[in-house]
């Protein structure tokens, strides 16, 4: 299936390159958007604030108002399946805002992956290559 949005690297105005992302941002219920610890604005400031460090651009945010523990998530769906051309991450808050389950998780992260997009935790940090990231994350998600 062809990609139908097509994204090109743009420069800062000092000459830099700037990543392409998309923010990616789950709560559990609609009571949740609004919560000051996990709600909507919390995690795209959390989000913006990352991209910023690590020079990304938000090109695009995606909102899922959807529990954890289900793998039916129509705007995660939509990045896994038809990302845009260009993107080069999805950056969360916490790795558990894509995932309750490990399986699942890690079934995002691969998919991600196969694309050469980066799938980056506002909260959780890993090193590229590093052998023991993978056990790391698992050992997180409970």
């Amino acid at each position: 299936m062809p990609r139908t949005t097509t994204l090109t690297t743009i420069r800062d105005g000092g000459g830099y390159l700037v990543k392409n992302a998309i923010g990616y941002v789950r709560v559990s219920t609609e009571e949740q958007s609004a919560d000051d610890k996990y709600g909507i604005d919390t995690q795209k400031q959390a989000i913006l604030a990352y991209a910023n460090a690590g020079g990304y651009e938000i090109s695009d945010w995606c909102v899922d108002v959807i529990s954890g523990v289900k793998d039916n998530r129509p705007k995660f769906d939509k990045i896994l399946y038809d990302p845009p051309c260009g993107i080069e991450a999805v950056i969360v808050f916490k790795n558990d805002r894509v995932a309750r389950d490990t399986k699942l998780y890690f079934y995002y992260f691969y998919t991600l992956e196969k694309k050469n997009i980066k799938l980056l935790s506002t909260e959780e940090h890993f090193s590229e290559g590093d052998d023991f990231a993978n056990i790391y994350r698992s050992l997180l998600m409970f």
